[in-house]
């Protein structure tokens, strides 16, 4: 189990006879006295809390429960909150603290374990925020089966999981971790405003960082042909392609200045600007790329949407570099814009099914693109050749 105080967490284990004993005494939630623990180096391998030391129960240990009146109350958990954009940056099994509203509910699934022959249940639900990303997160258990998360409830987890699988990465509730449903703290009460009001609506999902060979590869017809993005869910492909155009008018607005919301403002004409998707009015604003490209493989060619960072490593030049050049000096602006053409990258995009003024669109979005290594891709087709020639052969 993980203990927590207003200084911090710790983690304790407790074995043979201790293991019963305390399972009786100890409910989550609750406060206790713990006196003679038995306190060593923490064995990493099990424990991904942010302590160095941790606790082991012994035959001398004493529990017992606290009032609130001898303590002044529960102390507060600490949460060490990342947005959920950056989930993809984080090592496999790694441990995230992370708050989102819960857009979309799985259903209960019930199957016995390999290794066990245990029956288990979980379910999976997709947790948004104002990075404009989505996660999968895994119940399982008794918290799988009681979830109701129709009314899109906020959720907050802690010591929540990192699992990557085939290149996409989500998060899993493990021994430790603790599910919070709309909690009454700043953070959840900005992200009910910000979802009511429509700020999921371009939310991506998360991937691993960047793209590469070790995921499956399609031309941007192979996209077509397969209707990828033609129904209500977002989904992801890898394509290798070059940079036709880079599309220069409209390639950044004024965005909301609070973290991660990125959502265009409305100038009030006042000195203020109001952000609908937060709920806020600010006489500060920060200026966001959106930008506009046609890419093209030798099968088909496609405009992509390029966003902020993404925008960024296109242009080689930062958000306040090409805007000062758009405004001030045409001709730098126009060398930015065209640079990139005909380079080639490998991308990673998102492909949607929006409504546009009554037409139905199917848009692309980078979700990253890492830059085309001809040795690299020759090393990626010897591999499918052998592999081909293994199936063949078999």
């Amino acid at each position: 189990m993980n203990l927590f105080d207003k200084s911090g967490e710790i983690r304790v284990t407790a074995f043979k006879d201790q293991c019963d004993k305390f399972h009786r005494l100890i409910d989550d939630g609750n406060v206790y006295f713990i006196t003679n623990g038995c306190i060593k180096p923490a064995n990493k391998q099990y424990s991904q809390l942010k302590n160095d030391y941790e606790m082991t129960f012994t035959g001398e240990t004493m529990v017992q429960l606290c009032d609130e009146d001898d303590n002044g109350g529960i102390p507060e958990i600490k949460f060490d909150l990342i947005p959920i954009s950056q989930v993809s940056n984080m090592e496999n099994k790694e441990a995230v603290d992370t708050i989102g509203i819960c857009k979309e509910v799985g259903e209960l699934q019930t199957f016995t374990s390999r290794t066990t022959n245990k029956e288990l249940k979980k379910r999976e639900l997709t947790l948004v925020d104002m990075s404009n990303a989505a996660v999968t997160l895994t119940l399982w258990g008794d918290e799988a089966v009681n979830f109701d998360g129709h009314v899109q409830p906020v959720i907050l987890v802690k010591g929540s999981h990192v699992n990557e699988f085939n290149g996409e990465k989500s998060l899993n509730m493990s021994w430790g971790s603790i599910l919070k449903i709309n909690p009454d703290i700043p953070e959840a009460h900005r992200l009910r405003v910000w979802f009511d009001n429509g700020g999921a609506d371009n939310i991506v999902s998360v991937w691993r960082g960047g793209a590469s060979f070790s995921s499956e590869l399609i031309t941007l017809k192979d996209a077509y042909l397969r209707n990828l993005g033609s129904g209500d869910r977002l989904n992801y492909f890898q394509c290798i392609a070059i940079v036709q155009n880079v599309i220069q008018p409209n390639s950044f607005y004024k965005a909301c200045p609070q973290m991660y919301c990125n959502k265009k403002v409305v100038d009030e004409g006042d000195g203020q600007y109001r952000c609908e998707p937060c709920g806020t009015v600010s006489p500060n604003f920060k200026y966001f790329l959106r930008v506009k490209i046609k890419i093209s493989d030798y099968t088909s060619d496609r405009e992509v949407i390029c966003f902020g960072k993404i925008a960024e490593q296109l242009l080689r030049h930062t958000t306040d570099e090409v805007v000062e050049a758009s405004e001030n000096d045409p001709d730098r602006a126009l060398k930015i814009f065209t640079d990139p053409n005909y380079t080639s990258y490998i991308f990673k995009l998102s492909c949607k099914k929006i409504v546009y003024e009554g037409n139905v669109m199917n848009t692309l979005t980078a979700q990253s693109m890492t830059p085309f290594n001809c040795k690299e891709y020759n090393k990626y087709l010897i591999k499918e050749i052998n592999r081909m020639q293994n199936i063949a052969a078999s």
